[in-house]
């Protein structure tokens, strides 16, 4: 590098006629070492050509994310977040519904009649010590606190409820209140004879009564030779045997009224002679 800027220098000299100015004495040495100096500065950027360095390339900016997304983002967390509740709450359904639920009571309809053998539950208002839960005995009767022996065979639960209140407001509380329910139905039965098509013995119905015309109903109706006015009926009451004579005749024309079937009772259907 020196040597080329001393030809330059030297070259400049001569055309400036400067070249005597070196040899008249060093009292001209500051200038040309100014002079020199000024002249390495001008070569110096061209002897030494530098190749440029490339410039490495920006990071890219980080993608903003619009509002738009935020909310979608939102949106989609919130979803999640509410399927999983739901998800929590549908596992916690399953497991409660899982739990076996207790039996329904049966009900019994308003014209079912307590018979021997029924389950039933006395209850009184505010009066625990008074429930009870007994069954019907064959005499029809059942034991309570303070009144004893009740005879509630033949009765549906209201009359049976009413009886009961009758004989606690005589002697023991004012104005009771007393619900009779059936928690179990005996097993019920009836026999059909005579002219009907499947004689034999058909059980009533657990919650329900049913009367004389559905009765040979059951047993497949009559034979071609029937004779509907002279039907009976044998039931025992309190021990007793007791015949009933109905003319099914008239029930079925409606111009009497419908003769209800109980446990135990036998039909016979008359048999006609012409």
């Amino acid at each position: 590098m020196m040597s080329t800027v001393g030809l330059m220098t030297l070259r400049m000299f001569r055309n400036f006629k400067l070249a005597g100015m070196f040899r008249r004495g060093p009292s001209n040495l500051l200038f040309v070492l100014f002079f020199m100096a000024a002249s390495s500065l001008v070569a110096g950027p061209i002897a030494w050509k530098v190749p440029p360095q490339p410039i490495p390339p920006e990071p890219a900016p980080a993608k903003k994310i619009s509002t738009k997304d935020k909310d979608k983002k939102t949106v989609s967390t919130t979803k999640t977040d509410k399927s999983a509740a739901v998800t929590d709450k549908t596992a916690l359904k399953d497991k409660v519904v899982s739990k076996e639920k207790p039996a329904d009571k049966p009900v019994a309809s308003k014209n079912y009649r307590l018979s021997p053998n029924d389950f039933v539950e006395v209850e009184v208002y505010q009066e625990p010590d008074l429930d009870t839960k007994t069954r019907v005995n064959e005499d029809g009767t059942i034991s309570l606190p303070l009144v004893g022996p009740v005879k509630v065979g033949g009765l549906n639960a209201l009359d049976a409820a009413k009886l009961i209140t009758q004989k606690l407001s005589e002697d023991y509380l004012v104005n009771p209140q007393v619900t009779v329910n059936v928690t179990e139905f005996s097993k019920r039965q009836f026999v059909v004879m005579g002219s009907v098509k499947q004689p034999g013995v058909y059980g009533l119905p657990g919650n329900q009564s049913i009367d004389v015309l559905q009765a040979i109903a059951s047993a497949g109706g009559s034979t071609n030779s029937p004779d509907m006015r002279h039907v009976t009926v044998q039931r025992r009451i309190s021990g007793k045997e007791k015949l009933y004579r109905i003319d099914a005749k008239e029930m079925q024309s409606g111009g009497a009224e419908p003769f209800e079937v109980q446990a135990g009772d036998t039909i016979t259907i008359g048999e006609s002679v012409f």
